[in-house]
């Protein structure tokens, strides 16, 4: 190790050049820190577990009937890891609009605005309750596994 200032060669235990007197830039250490693969797969592993456990506690009707609420769908997407109940209830107001789209050839405007908003308010909730359950119910086998 030389000093940067005056180029004198110094001891590592040195603060200060003798020649010079400039204090002496230690450079930074390697991390000595080892990171764990298994110490990362239990931070993952914690964080499915405690997911899991989330969707346990969805057996009413709330965050089924939440999904009518813009991005409720998918708070709970993220919240419980899940996305099945989101996809779900996707698929299914995409059907229900493909049917009230045919609809709309044989009747009046007005009609079919009553019966798409009726029929969304509908089925969201019940397809959302159908993926709810669903995750569920893999969450349930998931934890049976890691217990």
């Amino acid at each position: 190790m030389f000093c940067i200032e005056c180029g004198t060669k110094l001891d590592p235990s040195q603060k200060f050049c003798k020649n010079c007197g400039a204090p002496i830039k230690t450079q930074p250490q390697p991390s000595t820190k080892v990171y764990n693969r298994n110490e990362t797969r239990n931070t993952k592993t914690r964080s499915l577990t405690k997911a899991f456990q989330l969707r346990q506690q969805d057996i009413g009707w709330g965050y089924a009937l939440a999904h009518i609420i813009p991005f409720v769908g998918i708070f709970y997407a993220f919240s419980r890891k899940t996305i099945t109940p989101f996809l779900i209830t996707i698929g299914v107001n995409l059907s229900a609009g493909f049917l009230v789209g045919i609809l709309m050839f044989q009747s009046s405007e007005e009609e079919t605005n009553i019966v798409a908003t009726l029929l969304s308010f509908v089925t969201t909730p019940v397809a959302a309750k159908v993926g709810i359950t669903k995750a569920r119910t893999y969450a349930k086998k998931r934890l049976d596994e890691i217990e």
